[in-house]
């Protein structure tokens, strides 16, 4: 992991307990650690939270944004991603909650990257500890890990999956392939995480779970009984959001492709819009496309 640069972001709303249990655990692992970065968005805390944060004088490098109103879980995370994350030149961006505690050397897994990448797998995580009876009824999404061929990378014993719960770990790339389809999906417990799912299905691309590496969630009583009285409303929602948003995902994509294909038959030379649809064909996973423009632009380049 030498030179490597790595942004941990997470979202909070009035957990002032679960942050700073969550920030000592992070202290307590890479504090001093200049490769590391912490990007917290503050849904304007009024629980005492704000004033631990801005309070804060660890080891840690915290960068804290404090909104005035709550947004909610994904809009604080878009924020994260696109204004502290995107185009800083991070390695690695690793999105975490304020309740989950992650294994000691959970970072080590990034040195495997170039053998995880062949495998067609854009993020890596964890096993959220509780995380099978928690998505009991998910049998499709949280793959059962006994049916699964285990991948060994050094002290990582790890299978594929549809998706990662809680720590997901992925270079930027990844990350902006995913961004649109990044949205609160308030009827599920934890329900961001689904989105991973579906940006990375649309990809063709996989998870890796780090089976025997697991993360402590600091869920309490009232938490988890909350979510099972309403688990079996949530999974018969579940696919009716997913169809919802795998539509805006799309209309995202292709409104974006339609205003450049414009801009491109009005300057067909236009070196700027050549790379930008080049980038958003990538995005997309249209290779095809993709080649053309580039090949278009090599020829401008040329001339």
């Amino acid at each position: 992991m030498r030179n490597m640069k790595i942004a941990i972001i997470f979202v909070t709303y009035n957990r002032k307990d679960y942050a700073q249990k969550t920030i000592e655990h992070h202290e307590k692992q890479i504090g001093g650690d200049d490769r590391f970065n912490i990007y917290i968005y503050d849904n304007g805390s009024n629980d005492g939270t704000a004033e631990y944060l801005k309070s804060y004088k660890g080891k840690l490098n915290i960068n804290v944004t404090f909104g005035e109103k709550n947004i909610g879980m994904a809009d604080g995370l878009k924020y994260l991603l696109k204004e502290k994350c995107f185009g800083k030149g991070f390695d690695f961006i690793t999105k975490t909650d304020d309740d989950l505690l992650p294994p000691d050397g959970w970072h080590e897994i990034m040195d495997y990257w170039d053998e995880i990448e062949k495998r067609d797998i854009a993020f890596a995580g964890f096993r959220v500890e509780d995380c099978n009876e928690f998505f009991e009824g998910f049998k499709w999404v949280a793959t059962n890990p006994e049916n699964m061929t285990m991948i060994p990378l050094g002290k990582f014993e790890c299978y594929r999956s549809y998706m990662v719960n809680g720590v997901q770990i992925a270079k930027e790339k990844s990350w902006q392939k995913v961004f649109p389809y990044i949205t609160d999906l308030e009827f599920l417990y934890g329900g961001w995480d689904y989105t991973l799912l579906f940006g990375l299905k649309k990809f063709k691309k996989w998870c890796m779970v780090a089976y025997n590496f697991k993360v402590v969630h600091l869920q309490n009583d009232t938490d988890y009984k909350e979510f099972t009285r309403f688990k079996n409303e949530r999974i018969k929602l579940f696919q009716e959001k997913y169809d919802m948003i795998e539509d805006k995902a799309v209309s995202y994509w292709n409104n974006i492709i339609r205003q450049l294909r414009e801009s491109y038959r009005k300057n067909p030379k236009d070196i700027n819009v050549l790379r930008s649809l080049i980038k958003a064909y990538d995005l997309k996973g249209n290779d095809k496309l993709k080649e053309f423009y580039r090949k278009k632009l090599e020829k401008i380049l040329r001339e």
